[in-house]
């Protein structure tokens, strides 16, 4: 017996193809891979120069604090020099018989020492192992030279000679602290002029004070040395003169002029003294003395100024770092964000319920189908929703006699 059709409305409806939905979802995935990819290159094209622009500002940054450093021992050695330099003097008359000084002279050794161990504390806080080599040549040179004239040991000649000596030892010693930090190379500014004058002074200044002949310094003709010192010095205050360019008067160019003033006097007292045929350091005045004072004047003002420039520097560039590191910041967390919100998968819909057949229930259709294909069919079939009959051919009757 052929097997019945199911009809339209028992049988079920196809589910909807999700294919749209899937072509869909992976247009969107590439569009975010693409969109996620040109996001990166423009990020590392504005952070790469940013991060470059940072290296040398770090850079500027700790070269500043190098220049910074440097200062301190520079002007620990200059206090030593200017104590050697007196205690010279005072040592000299001593040894030469004038030993009311004494006492003058044992307060300024006391002084020395002081500020070699200042000096000692200012080499030892930086890496300059060479400067504390000569720092412990130095201290020992000195202790025994202290004591030498203290036992009246050495005549006054060698005792300048020995004092000379270690002033020339302090110069070392600056070169060595100062040696690989920035040199001024012209008269840009007042910074660099000041610059100049830190370095170059201190031994400019022993330069100008040995112009007055001592037993025991080298023989150079003095009008040969009074021309190259009085040259140099005038170069060089020139270029705090150059720096001005008409500015308001600072401190570091009223200390300047009057050691200009001061120079041109002590060097006009050589030639007229030279002139007359007398001596030098016998001729009365204290011009020496004078100008040696405003240099030394000069030195401070120098330092002073160079401080309060790098310390506007290093603050000028710790601000421009601290704003580059909040821009990288705020780019990176901008970036955070946007990543998050390029990345987060929106929700799907859920896909439609299949429909469900009109009529009955799945389990009834099953045995209809099965009894169909038994070839049996009940007279009457209960289902969920009503009663259907379903015809037998008649039966016919039995023949008579």
């Amino acid at each position: 017996m052929p097997t019945s059709e199911p009809t339209a409305a028992s049988r079920p409806s196809p589910t909807p193809v999700a294919a749209p939905a899937s072509a869909l979802e992976n247009l969107s995935r590439g569009l975010r891979g693409r969109v996620a990819a040109l996001g990166a290159v423009g990020a590392v094209m504005v952070v790469l120069p940013l991060v470059q622009v940072l290296r040398y500002q770090n850079a500027e940054l700790q070269a500043l604090l190098d220049q910074r450093a440097r200062l301190d021992p520079m002007a620990r050695s200059v206090q030593v020099q200017r104590g050697l330099m007196v205690h010279r003097d005072l040592a000299a008359r001593v040894l030469r018989g004038q030993l009311a000084l004494e006492p003058q002279r044992r307060q300024r050794r006391l002084e020395v020492d002081a500020r070699l161990s200042d000096l000692a504390v200012a080499i030892a806080a930086g890496p300059w192992e060479r400067a504390a080599v000569e720092f412990d040549d130095l201290h020992e040179d000195w202790t025994a030279l202290a004591q030498r004239i203290e036992a009246r040991s050495l005549a006054a000649e060698a005792s300048d000679q020995s004092h000379r000596l270690l002033i020339e030892q302090v110069l070392q010693l600056m070169d060595l602290v100062a040696d690989g930090g920035p040199q001024a190379s012209g008269a840009r500014d007042e910074a660099d002029a000041a610059l100049a004058l830190v370095h170059e002074l201190p031994r400019l200044a022993w330069q100008m004070a040995r112009l007055e002949a001592r037993p025991g310094d080298e023989a150079d003709a003095p009008p040969q040395r009074e021309a190259a010192v009085e040259a140099k010095l005038a170069r060089l205050l020139g270029r705090i003169d150059a720096a001005q360019h008409g500015a308001a008067v600072t401190p570091l160019a009223t200390a300047t002029a009057a050691a200009g003033a001061s120079a041109e006097r002590y060097f006009e007292h050589l030639r007229a003294a030279r002139q007359a045929a007398a001596d030098p350091a016998a001729a009365p005045g204290g011009e020496g003395d004078a100008a040696l004072q405003a240099q030394w004047q000069l030195y401070d003002r120098a330092t002073d100024a160079l401080r309060a420039d790098l310390g506007r520097r290093d603050d000028a560039v710790a601000a421009r770092r601290a704003a580059l590191i909040a821009a990288l910041t705020a780019l990176a967390g901008l970036a955070l964000v946007l990543a998050r919100g390029l990345w987060r998968r929106a929700p799907l819909a859920p896909p439609p319920p299949a429909p469900q057949t009109q009529g009955a229930p799945a389990a009834e259709t099953g045995r209809l189908m099965r009894r169909l294909r038994a070839g049996t069919a009940p007279a009457t079939q209960d289902s969920g929703w009503g009663s259907r009959s379903v015809d037998h051919p008649p039966t016919l009757p039995p023949p008579r006699d």
